[in-house]
Parts: C-alpha cells; structure tokens; sequence
C-alpha cells in the first residue's frame, strides 16, 4: 500500500507510477510536520486526518489504518469520496489562502475590498468548473 497524506490534488497520478490504483491510500490533515530523517516525522498540531482510497476498499484495509493511526494519538475520519473533500479543500486554498498571501492581507480584508472578493470568486468558479469537469460536487 502507498499512503500520502499530502494536501493538495494531482497526487494519485504521481503515486500511480509506483503502486496500482486499488493500493492507493490519498488523504489530508489538518496537522503540520517536519521530516526530521529518513522515516521520521515530527507532528504538531492536533487536527482531524482524512483518508480514502481511489477504488472501493474491498480488503477493509482503512479501518485498520484508522485504528493504528488513532492509537498514536491522530483522529482519523474515512471517505468514501477522498477526491471530493480533496477539492472542497482545493477551493479555499485557491482562492482565500492563495489571494490572502499574494496580497499580504488578513482574511477580512477580502470581504471588504470589492477587487479582492471579486477575485477570490472568480477563482473558485474556475476550480468549481475543474471539479465537475471531474465530475464532483461543486457550488459556488
């Protein structure tokens, strides 16, 4: 099995170069970390980790990774459509966090600046037409 928690979407295609589809585990957190070595991870935070797989679970394999990565210490949720919540995360980070950062502004100021909320909405439109063109889930 291959496991990548990393945030963000496009990541099974990679993954898909060294493990088949149906052993992909794809996911996000809300933590943060730091690689302190080869095998070694230092969490902080205390956020919900979300997983699924790309296929149907047919061996029950992710309750298992719930129940090791919750007896560490991670609140672990399971998806039945990873891709979705991935792009429900996708929306905010490329629009808020994207125009926030470009802007060097705290989140309220992109209510209040007309240019701004313009923007952010015309970003997540376009992320909103990118997700149903993949067939998911999206309001704008």
């Amino acid at each position: 099995r291959l496991l990548s928690l990393q945030n963000g979407s496009g990541h099974e295609e990679i993954l898909g170069k060294f493990a088949e589809r149906e052993r992909i585990i794809i996911g996000t957190t809300e933590d943060n970390g730091a690689v302190l070595g080869l095998g070694h991870v230092r969490r902080g935070g205390s956020g919900k980790t979300n997983v699924g797989m790309l296929c149907e679970d047919r061996e029950a394999f992710l309750p298992r990774l719930k129940e090791s990565f919750d007896a560490c210490g991670f609140s672990v949720r399971i998806y039945g459509n990873i891709q979705q919540l991935i792009w429900d995360k996708l929306f905010i980070n490329s629009s808020l966090s994207a125009v926030t950062g470009i802007l060097q502004v705290k989140m309220g100021y992109i209510s209040a600046n007309e240019h701004a909320w313009n923007l952010c909405c015309a970003l997540i439109h376009e992320a909103a037409e990118a997700a149903r063109a993949l067939g998911l889930c999206a309001e704008e």
